[in-house]
């Protein structure tokens, strides 16, 4: 990718002063806030007021204030979750009825919508200004937010989906964040990996805004540091470059992000220190690096040396899940990167003018076309990591079919060139909401089916040295 390239190329040796500047301007509030506070405190005072409408919400009285009914998502969930991980959820959140979305009258949770029946953060003051604006995706120029146009098309793509017999688009329009919450409970949820990951981040963050502190004591945005171990953070940061960062939610729960692009850096640096930032191996990670990396030899060589480390040490590291390659709607036919410059015209896969590529509505893709046979494997990269992640006996996150249309999120990932509005688009990262909103239903997915895998992991780390978290 050339963004990523590019960052490559500015890559200087981190000491702990980079470590303390990269945090710094990570927490920053510039690529939040691109119009002036005082546009911010307006827009807030007339969205607590009732006068701005959000994107693609009928004003008026919310229907089905009552506890719904049981949805397919909970009968699902409680059949299926195992006891030791059953758990009370600390705030309320009312699933949305598929009437009610195809009403408009609610968003669903996933793209932004309000905590129901009752919103602890949606009118917030203080330094969360911001992110109040974006984690409800309400569009403004120079925010990496999708238009409202885009945000429609793309609840409706989901919508009609689930309306053709498609019980994955249902369950993720309807998913909560105390879905996740039995699997999150007491623990780090660890999320590793290049830019994609980062703002796989951005979209957690926003799933569980409402479960921030009250008070921003650490930093912006609710941002906390991973670790006081500086070593350790130096040492994680030396390929990727961008300082680790977590959110703490209640009863000792904490989402933490660490930035790292490269397998050879996951085996040599990153994966060693994980127990001295804190990891323990009764948490859980979910990684991937992939897009980086544009030769099938050098991908097998970079899965091929984390899974040496990982193997020589699984026990003593949280719980890992591999998160599959992402989908890329560069200019070609299967949306491979080709080394093109800027700027970028991002497209379906199989051309402009369509193809035979077709999803079901159980998520099984499917072509005629021979040249999309790849595509219907999940890509190159990932016919080679499901080949060598199961040797490492770790499951696998598979997020490809289901965000292979979605091609037309492709905007504002660098917004300094181009014009206000589409920015530089790089076919790989998409504005929120987006793929990586999608991805939390998949994680979500992940945990349910490998709760077994998981518990016995858990289980064995408690029989080995003690699980005090490091400061």
């Amino acid at each position: 990718m050339i963004n990523e390239a590019s960052e490559r190329l500015r890559r200087c040796p981190v000491t702990v002063t980079a470590v303390a500047v990269a945090i710094a301007g990570l927490l920053g509030l510039a690529a939040f806030l691109a119009v002036s506070e005082e546009d911010h405190v307006s827009r807030l005072q007339a969205q607590a007021a009732g006068l701005l409408s959000r994107p693609f919400i009928n004003q008026g009285i919310l229907v089905n204030q009552q506890q719904p009914e049981v949805f397919e998502l909970d009968r699902w969930k409680q059949a299926a979750l195992k006891k030791p991980l059953k758990a009370d959820c600390p705030l309320r959140f009312q699933r949305p009825t598929l009437q009610e979305l195809q009403g408009r009258d609610v968003r669903p949770y996933l793209f932004g919508g309000a905590q129901r029946p009752s919103c602890k953060n949606c009118h917030v003051a203080g330094s969360r200004r911001g992110r109040a604006d974006f984690c409800h995706y309400i569009f403004h120029h120079g925010a990496r937010v999708c238009p409202h146009e885009d945000q429609d098309r793309l609840l409706q793509y989901f919508l009609d989906r689930a309306a053709s017999g498609s019980q994955w688009a249902l369950n993720m329009l309807q998913l909560t964040p105390c879905d996740l919450w039995p699997f999150i409970q007491g623990r780090t949820l660890w999320l590793m990996g290049d830019s994609i990951t980062q703002e796989f981040m951005i979209a957690m963050e926003c799933f569980f805004f409402e479960w921030y502190p009250d008070n921003d004591k650490e930093g912006p945005y609710g941002r906390t540091f991973v670790s006081n171990n500086t070593q350790a953070v130096e040492t994680s940061m030396k390929e990727g470059g961008v300082g680790p960062w977590c959110v703490p939610l209640p009863e000792g729960t904490r989402i933490c992000h660490l930035r790292t692009n490269m397998g050879l850096d996951w085996g040599q640096n990153v994966v060693p220190v994980l127990p001295d930032l804190g990891a323990l191996p009764t948490d859980i990670l979910i990684g991937n690096f992939a897009v980086w990396i544009n030769n099938d030899t050098e991908y097998e060589t970079n899965i091929a040396a984390f899974g040496e480390t990982y193997k020589r040490m699984a026990p003593q590291l949280p719980f890992f899940i591999w998160r599959d390659a992402s989908v890329q709607h560069f200019q070609t036919h299967t949306g491979d990167y080709n080394n093109a410059g800027y700027p970028f015209h991002c497209q379906p896969i199989g051309g402009e003018e369509g193809s035979d590529l077709a999803i079901t509505p159980e998520g099984a893709l499917t072509s005629e076309d021979p040249e999309l046979e790849v595509v219907l494997k999940g890509g190159w990269r990932n016919e080679i990591g499901y080949r060598m992640i199961p040797e490492l006996h770790m499951p696998i996150m598979r997020t490809w079919n289901e965000t292979v249309p979605i091609y037309f999120l492709h905007h504002h990932y660098n917004d300094h060139c181009g014009d206000a509005l589409q920015g530089c688009p790089d076919c790989t990262h998409t504005c929120h909401p987006g793929y990586y909103q999608t991805w939390i239903y998949h994680m979500f997915e992940a945990l349910m089916t490998s709760q077994q895998q998981m518990l016995d992991h858990f289980t064995e780390a408690s029989r080995g040295p003690g699980l005090r978290r490091a400061a």
